[in-house]
């Protein structure tokens, strides 16, 4: 019988390799491709806190970490060499997942820091650059960013957060109300999409997780500010 950390291992060497499929076999290219297996992983990722320890979520990302290096140095996965710009995000993908275990004991908060980390900034990107010309950009810190990517954005982080206070959370002020629910939730994704904005060359890979899942669990702070 496999042990769970072998299991997933080879789950994941699988996800890789159907995206790498998909990617080749339907011609997707650019930020798509990357955020293709982005999503994908992120979304299994996610799972690995209720079943997995801290410390073997950790040393997952850290092999994450030598795969990417190794497959950017010899870019035998489209999905490593199709951004041009510089970007140092497919390190800080896995170092998110690995800080987001240590942070986060919480199975749920882990998995809403991982989430956000590949579902909101993954369905952004793809949206910004799916529009082309015709998405309204803007320029923040060097950096293009488009309208509907960042509103897309708050709008799954939104979502992710509110279905964590109605379902997964305890909290008495949300049970109660569900529009101290909502507004919580429109705040925490208004200042996590903040910070993929501000986040430099990829960085947003473990900022966002960090402060997704620090929005999670500062309740209290968030209703005094």
């Amino acid at each position: 019988m496999f042990s769970p950390f072998i299991a997933t291992g080879i789950v994941g060497i699988l996800i890789i390799l159907l995206c790498e499929l998909v990617i080749r076999t339907f011609k997707i290219k650019g930020e798509n491709a990357r955020k293709l297996l982005h999503i994908s992983v992120a979304l299994y990722a996610a799972t690995w806190a209720f079943y997995l320890s801290q410390s073997t979520i950790a040393l997952i990302s850290l092999i994450l970490v030598a795969v990417v290096v190794f497959a950017q140095k010899y870019t035998f996965l489209h999905s490593f060499k199709s951004v041009k710009r510089i970007t140092y995000g497919e390190i800080w993908f896995p170092l998110g997942i690995g800080v987001s275990a240590i942070l986060f004991v919480n199975p749920a908060i882990y998995a809403i820091a991982v989430l956000h980390m590949g579902m909101a900034d993954g369905l952004a990107a793809v949206v910004g650059v799916g529009m082309g010309n015709n998405a309204k950009k803007f320029r923040i810190y060097k950096q293009t960013k488009s309208i509907a990517g960042t509103l897309v954005f708050i709008a799954t982080s939104f979502v992710m957060y509110l279905g964590y206070w109605l379902v997964f959370a305890s909290v008495p002020v949300f049970e109660n109300s569900i529009t101290n629910a909502v507004a919580i939730s429109l705040s925490s994704a208004i200042f996590v999409a903040a910070t993929e904005l501000v986040s430099p060359k990829g960085s947003d890979n473990i900022l966002v997780p960090i402060v997704a899942g620090l929005f999670a669990i500062l309740p209290t702070i968030q209703l005094i500010i």
